[in-house]
């Protein structure tokens, strides 16, 4: 436990407080303590109720990253944060991401989606049934597949590894991360003042919400709606010799799938979807007493090969939260209407690196890189303003089924 000093429950002239250790906010302070983004005079503070463990999504995801996405923001802040991410010893695996098409009409996306990918840079292979059976041979089933799209730069990132080594640099940079529950924000004329926590009130000049799917409790007004998925580890088993799998997805049946080394690991977006609206301490849920998470399941288990089933049977199955929200896009930027608020949520780990690094250069002024402004547009906190809140959180719910944003 890493209990907030005393000093911090004095003022500053100029202090930076980040409401989150997960990818996102560890990212975001090592950015604000480095070059271009760092100030002589800016003290930067991350507070989290747990540091170690993380407790947050970022602590829960699955960790595949695929780069391309059919909307341009995503795709460019994947690529940013993969640049990122690669340069830290163990944190990120080119292992190559797979898409598979069972049928002739996901084939002809899996087309369209091979020439987007030109357009952004990206390699993207099209692979006939055995070849892709070869690429991933316990995943894909090749008498149901016609065709995959193979993208040799995509990977699996270790978000732990990733989130410590951010956050031990920005540490080493001279910020202060600490330990303690955020249970408000304080306001006053229309600026921030500071957090109230568990432990006293931290006076600070500028707050970032980094909280993921906690963020509406903190400012309401903020569209993010925390959402159940179901996720199975399958029995344990030996390595797989040879190259490492690549993940590999179903996006018309909205089923993936991923080598976790000593196991295998199987997610489905194909159920009704279910709010979380009740959070405990933690972004994993209860296992709804229904049984569409079961259902879900079954039936995600059909697209691997026969042989391969099996193994998920006694495999431990959990509820791994996350954030959704409205056109499934991040709010990243300036919270309207309250001077020195920002918001860094709904972040998956795919596009964390390069959603922190964008924040940290509209905080500075710093900096920014091609495209910034499109970026900023596109992921305003405040672009839903005005819009009826029950509306907002049916559409967050029907984003849910369109993860892949395939209808955008």
């Amino acid at each position: 436990m890493s209990a907030i000093p005393a000093e911090l429950f004095q003022p500053h002239p100029n202090r930076l407080v980040i409401i989150g250790a997960g990818i996102v906010g560890a990212h975001l302070a090592q950015c604000l303590t480095s070059p271009p983004y760092a100030t002589s005079d800016r003290q930067v503070v991350v507070i989290d109720r747990s540091l170690t463990p993380l407790l947050g999504s970022t602590g829960h995801a699955p960790g595949f990253v695929g780069q391309l996405n059919s909307v341009a923001a995503l795709t460019t802040l994947a690529k940013r944060s993969v640049e990122t991410y690669r340069r830290v010893p163990g944190g990120f695996e080119v292992v190559g991401g797979m898409e598979v098409a069972c049928t002739e009409q996901a084939v002809e996306v899996l087309k369209e989606r091979r020439e987007m990918a030109m357009q952004y840079g990206l390699e993207a292979e099209l692979l006939d049934p055995k070849a892709a059976k070869g690429v991933a041979p316990a995943f894909v089933d090749e008498f149901r597949t016609i065709a995959a799209l193979f993208y040799p730069s995509d990977g699996t990132a270790n978000a732990g590894v990733l989130t410590a080594t951010a956050s031990e640099a920005a540490k080493a940079n001279g910020a202060v991360l600490v330990e303690g529950d955020v249970v408000s924000i304080e306001q006053e004329n229309g600026s921030v003042n500071g957090v109230h926590t568990s432990a006293g009130f931290l006076p600070a000049t500028d707050v970032v919400l980094a909280t993921g799917i906690w963020a509406s409790q903190l400012v309401p007004s903020l569209p993010v709606l925390p959402v159940a998925h179901p996720y199975i580890h399958s029995t344990p088993r030996g390595p797989r010799t040879g190259s490492p799998s690549p993940f590999v997805r179903w996006p018309e049946f909205h089923v993936y799938a991923r080598d976790h080394g000593t196991c295998d690991g199987l997610g489905t977006y194909d159920h009704v979807p279910i709010a979380e609206d009740a959070l405990g301490e933690e972004a994993i849920g209860t296992w709804p007493a229904e049984e569409v998470f079961d259902e879900a399941l079954a039936s995600a288990y059909t697209h691997l090969p026969a042989g391969e089933q099996g193994r998920f049977a006694g495999g431990k199955q959990f509820n791994g939260i996350f954030s959704t929200t409205p056109d499934n896009l991040p709010l990243v930027g300036a919270v309207r209407g309250v001077a020195g608020l920002w918001a860094a949520v709904a972040v998956w780990v795919t596009h964390g690196a390069g959603s922190a690094e964008l924040l940290a250069g509209l905080i500075s002024g710093n900096g920014g890189k091609e495209g910034d402004a499109e970026l900023v547009k596109a992921l305003d906190p405040s672009r839903f303003e005005g819009q009826p809140a029950s509306e907002l959180r049916n559409a967050s719910l029907r984003a849910y089924n369109d993860i892949y944003n395939r209808d955008q």
